[in-house]
């Protein structure tokens, strides 16, 4: 399948909020979809399905055929879905529960395209499968559960969404999807991926997404103040390596904003990154920052930081 480079996903979209927060939300997207972003991703894992909701009537009214639209399957969120969930798991005391049967995925995008006021998606991924059980029940009932969806025209493509990096190289060695989307794994600062799994990828023409390259907001800023870093607070070597990495970008006239979004798709096997703006002039920035030019020496410098 053929990726846009520039994916916008909407779980930091403020829809929970106040009526104007929820309003300026829907705004971000409709004027991305407006000024050349072709693809939103969603999971009713964000907000408890409010967010499919919301991007639902935020893109309601944009030709469908002007986007794509993702979103993804595997969370039990309330209590609709546990009352059909029959095989949920939990892993951890904070965790949701997750059930990747068969059925359960295939209930799941059903109630997915009615929070998007579609009959179609473009693309659906199962969502950061978690247990060894989960991995197994991926393998034999999530993704055929999808290519049928697939064979019947509900989906265009059948994906994983996950930022366990080991799970994911079993699930792309295993089973015929058509694309995965990691985070967490190939970004500034840890290339774990580019080891195993990128490779994998790469022979079986399977495209990547990168999501998150900021890393979580460190990448955009290494100097603000609580910057999470993977989701949690950056260790004093990661945040010695973030700022020499923005020290770098600066003495070459960039910024490291910039070469954190372009450097995953610098890999053959990477086709699109997939951040979250969460304003009109993030989005923006951005957009900017993407198409800016970074010299090769740049990149030279940072490949030893």
């Amino acid at each position: 399948m053929q990726l846009p480079r520039f994916g916008m996903g909407c779980a930091a979209l403020r829809f929970d909020g106040t009526a104007e927060e929820y309003e300026a939300a829907c705004g971000v997207i409709r004027h991305a979809a407006g000024h050349g972003v072709q693809w939103f991703d969603t999971s009713p894992f964000y907000t408890t399905g409010a967010n499919e909701a919301a991007v639902g009537e935020a893109l309601d009214g944009i030709p469908r055929d002007s986007y794509m639209l993702s979103t993804k399957a595997g969370h039990v969120m309330d209590d609709e879905a546990a009352a059909v969930s029959r095989h949920a798991t939990t892993e951890g005391v904070n965790e949701s529960p997750q059930d990747f049967s068969g059925d359960y995925i295939k209930w799941s995008i059903g109630r997915s395209l009615k929070r998007l006021r579609t009959d179609r998606l473009d693309l659906a991924m199962l969502h950061d499968p978690r247990s060894r059980e989960q991995v197994q029940r991926v393998v034999t009932d999530s993704v055929p559960a999808l290519c049928e969806l697939r064979s019947e025209g509900v989906i265009g493509a059948v994906g994983l969404g996950t930022t366990a990096l080991s799970d994911a190289i079993e699930i792309v060695e295993r089973c015929e999807i058509d694309c995965l989307m990691i985070g967490c794994w190939y970004q500034l600062l840890d290339r774990s991926a580019a080891e195993h799994l990128l490779p994998a990828c790469e022979q079986k023409g399977i495209p990547v997404i990168v999501a998150g390259p900021f890393a979580g907001g460190l990448l955009a800023d290494p100097g603000a103040q609580g910057a999470l870093y993977n989701y949690a607070p950056p260790s004093t070597e990661i945040l010695a390596r973030a700022r020499a990495a923005a020290s770098i970008c600066e003495r070459h006239g960039g910024s490291i904003k910039a070469a954190a979004l372009q450097f995953p798709l610098r890999h053959a096997a990477v086709q699109a990154i997939m951040s979250g703006p969460r304003t009109v002039a993030e989005l923006e920035e951005n957009l900017a920052m993407l198409a800016a030019a970074l010299p090769e020496a740049l990149w030279r410098e940072l490949d030893a930081v």
